[in-house]
């Protein structure tokens, strides 16, 4: 300890300096949101795919593509919440190993669902189960780290 630093500023630092360091965690709401707004932009374009050239088609792709840049401005917004003195801090959301390993089967049965649709000609079908299946590993993935009440 410094001569010039009395124990009380000392302990400020070093409180200030864990409260910097803590891993953040995200607010309740937030896993629902991002699961449920991924999984709804990419279903309302892939309905828009199915429902052809009609009037609501091109409303159903203009709302998706909405709620997808609502989705990805949550994103910009947690970042911009968890800096910390200039910093952002590394987080890992999935701790637990068994939610990590649900969660990369969910992305693979995801892609593969989607790439098997997309393949067969049905871009529709493959956007809609992508984004379904995408959502629910979001919600699952984020809920992990939900701040405790």
């Amino acid at each position: 300890m410094d001569d010039e630093l009395s124990p009380e500023e000392a302990l400020a630092v070093a409180a200030a300096t864990r409260r910097t360091a803590a891993v953040p965690r995200v607010p309740g709401w937030f896993p629902v949101y991002a699961g449920g707004t991924f999984a709804l932009a990419m279903a309302a374009i892939g309905v828009s795919d199915l429902a052809g050239r009609r009037s609501a088609a091109a409303v159903l792709g203009i709302a998706g593509l909405v709620l997808l840049v609502a989705h990805l401005g949550m994103y910009a917004e947690i970042v911009r919440r968890w800096r910390r003195g200039g910093l952002v801090p590394l987080t890992d959301i999935c701790r637990r190993r068994t939610r990590r390993r649900v969660s990369q089967w969910l992305v693979f049965v995801g892609c593969a669902l989607g790439f098997g649709f997309f393949a067969a000609g049905s871009l529709g079908w493959g956007t809609i189960s992508f984004g379904l299946i995408l959502g629910l590993e979001t919600w699952y993935r984020i809920s992990g780290s939900v701040r405790p009440r």
